[in-house]
């Protein structure tokens, strides 16, 4: 028997029935087709929109099994966030502190931008120093920024009891104001 604070191995991890297999192959062909279009689309290939195709469909995936973790499975904030801040933070941190003091000792100005980025609000933040203009490999942190904030929304959804089972209701309600706001 296996106590509470173990780890599962990843056999049980293969064989939980609340695991839906298949869709690990279906991410796999995501990050695929976005590492399709970084290294081998020419930009001016008609295919271009297969990595854009990726990065939507894999935030859709990771929208999905983050719902079925929050609103269908019910899982404990505490650890919800334990799970997430283990799995991202360790080398989250320690690219955005590599990059930057590259950039701090090669004289980059955008040093000075380093807590945007450690705080996942580099995408949006500074206005006149945006992510896509920069010498630094940053660029693909917006993805995971938008991921990091979608986390915080999902979980602040599950606080309010009124929700609770009508949780759909709010987030048609999000996509529609997001599709809105494009």
């Amino acid at each position: 028997m296996q106590s509470s604070h173990q780890r599962p191995s990843l056999k049980q991890n293969l064989t939980d029935p609340n695991r839906i297999p298949y869709l690990d192959g279906w991410r796999g062909i995501a990050i695929c087709l976005v590492l399709a279009q970084h290294f081998f689309i020419p930009i001016d290939s008609p295919l271009v929109f297969l990595g854009m195709f990726g990065v939507d469909f894999f935030f859709v995936l990771s929208g999905m099994l983050m719902s079925r973790i929050l609103f269908e499975k019910r899982m404990n904030l505490k650890l919800f966030y334990k799970r997430r801040v283990s799995r991202i933070f360790p080398v989250f941190i320690i690219f955005v502190v590599v990059s930057y003091t590259f950039a701090y000792f090669a004289g980059k100005s955008e040093a000075k931008n380093f807590l945007y980025s450690l705080f996942f609000i580099r995408t949006y933040l500074p206005f006149d120093d945006h992510i896509w203009h920069t010498d630094l490999a940053i660029g693909h942190l917006w993805s995971l920024n938008v991921e990091e904030h979608c986390y915080v929304l999902l979980s602040f959804i599950t606080l309010f009891s009124v929700f609770r089972n009508k949780e759909f209701l709010v987030l048609i309600l999000f996509g529609c104001l997001s599709m809105a706001m494009k």
